[in-house]
């Protein structure tokens, strides 16, 4: 195994109390980037950015949303829900989470961020299918797919598909910021913020990009520019 013979050490020799079956983006994709990109739309403000980057991490941060192993229906149910771990189409799930998003006078922004999780993690995700187990612990290379470096071109068709949801959303909530298709050095900014490490996917005791070396998660911080969370 490329991790080591251990197969329980990336949850500490724990793996009833201590599993991490998710295996999707991180912090560095799902707030940082999303609010990079928000603010690149020149619709919102900065707070509104922040809004919509809070509520795209936030689905992995609440109980009641983030991902875990599937041993009850409740959990399976929002391993799908929320982290595009079902079979069949994914518009169904859009759909729901876009009229969320969308519903009421300007909308609702933390929506939207759930609404671009889930869209984020239709790439991270792709192939995987299970419910029950996302792509651990019975899939080698665990954590190959939360890290942007692992398929640069995915990540980008990711970043592509945040861009066009959230000026999608602001034109449907009638913004005037006469949004294109992102400046040629915001794409060369955001492939930098892809090609960038997260710190590798076959750390044995620790695998998100905070918990490995707070130096891969800062150097994505200064090639976005953007202020700490």
């Amino acid at each position: 195994m490329a991790g080591g013979v251990n197969q329980f050490s990336y949850v500490s020799n724990n793996p009833l109390n201590a599993k991490d079956p998710s295996g999707l983006y991180e912090i560095d994709v799902h707030y940082y980037l999303t609010y990079y990109l928000a603010l690149k739309t020149d619709c919102f403000t900065d707070a509104e950015a922040r809004e919509i980057a809070n509520g795209d991490q936030g689905v992995d941060e609440n109980p009641k949303t983030r991902p875990a192993y599937g041993d009850t229906d409740r959990q399976r149910q929002v391993n799908a829900f929320y982290h595009t771990f079902h079979e069949g189409s994914h518009q169904p799930y859009l759909n729901t989470h876009w009229m969320i998003a969308t519903t009421g006078r300007g909308g609702n922004l933390t929506a939207l961020g759930v609404y671009l999780h889930y869209r984020q993690d239709m790439f991270s995700h792709e192939g995987f299918t299970d419910s029950k187990w996302g792509h651990s612990p019975r899939h080698l290379a665990t954590h190959n797919v939360d890290k942007t470096a692992y398929d640069v071109p995915k990540a980008m068709r990711m970043a592509q598909a945040t861009w066009d949801a959230l000026t999608k959303f602001a034109s449907q909530q009638n913004c005037h910021c006469n949004v294109g298709p992102g400046s040629s050095d915001m794409w060369r900014t955001v492939e930098e913020f892809a090609r960038a490490s997260g710190g590798g996917p076959y750390d044995r005791r620790r695998h998100s990009i905070e918990e490995i070396d707070p130096w891969f998660l800062n150097n994505k911080i200064r090639i976005l520019g953007v202020s700490r969370r």
